[in-house]
């Protein structure tokens, strides 16, 4: 009998334990720069696509200085490669475009305006877009 009663205290102490364990629920699929602005969105270079809407992922990657044309002239920004899942067709359409601070971009049927595309505090480079209605 004892051991039945030990058998039972121990499943129960670890069903306690293993809901106690349960990793926090992650973020919503899309950070939001709110100290910005709540309509401000931020994606990480690296860390794969976003959902921003039901039919619209996005995500940013190879990031370095280029010579882009600027207001007439040509200036040396920093860049990335904007990847852009469009599935409202079938199959879903992807597509990239270069960009940087001042551009704007549209995707998924929504316009974007780059504000900025720079590292952060702990190194890592992290575009920050504006989603226009």
């Amino acid at each position: 009998m004892l051991k039945g009663l030990a058998r039972i205290a121990l499943g129960c102490g670890w069903l306690v334990c293993a809901s106690c364990a349960r990793e926090p629920a992650p973020p919503s699929s899309l950070p939001r720069d709110t100290a910005v602005n709540s309509d401000t969105l931020i994606l990480t270079v690296g860390l794969g696509p976003k959902d921003v809407t039901k039919t619209l992922s996005l995500a940013v990657a190879n990031a370095w200085e280029e010579e882009v044309s600027v207001d007439g002239g040509s200036k040396q920004l920093l860049t990335a490669a904007l990847f852009i899942l469009d599935r409202r067709e079938q199959p879903p359409r992807n597509a990239n475009v270069r960009v940087w601070p001042g551009q704007v971009v549209e995707a998924g049927g929504h316009t974007f305006e780059v504000l900025k595309l720079a590292p952060d505090e702990t190194g890592k480079t992290r575009l920050h877009l504006k989603m226009r209605q």
